[in-house]
């Protein structure tokens, strides 16, 4: 093995190590941000989701949806109109 073989072999290792430590260094980093994101998203952190209970004899459909279609609807072929607000041109 002459001099140039040996330099370019041991260049390439140190290439290795560079990459490897590097690996190593992106992994750290993730499983520290990994608890970091654990401690700030922690259920302590949040106050107890209410709980919610209907009220007996209250819970009913709003009479404009209990309301008949219009004529201009019953046919069925027909799109509602949507408006933005704007005139059409």
């Amino acid at each position: 093995m002459n001099i140039e073989e040996l330099g370019k072999s041991t260049s390439a290792s140190s290439r290795t190590q560079d990459k490897f430590a590097t690996y190593e260094q992106v992994k750290d980093l993730q499983g520290d941000l990994s608890s970091v994101k654990g401690l700030l998203l922690s259920r302590q952190q949040f106050p107890p989701a209410p709980t919610i209970t209907p009220l007996k004899g209250t819970v009913s459909i709003p009479a404009w949806q209990l309301s008949e279609p219009t004529a201009n609807a019953s046919d069925g072929d027909s799109q509602p109109t949507i408006s933005n607000g704007e005139e059409s041109l």
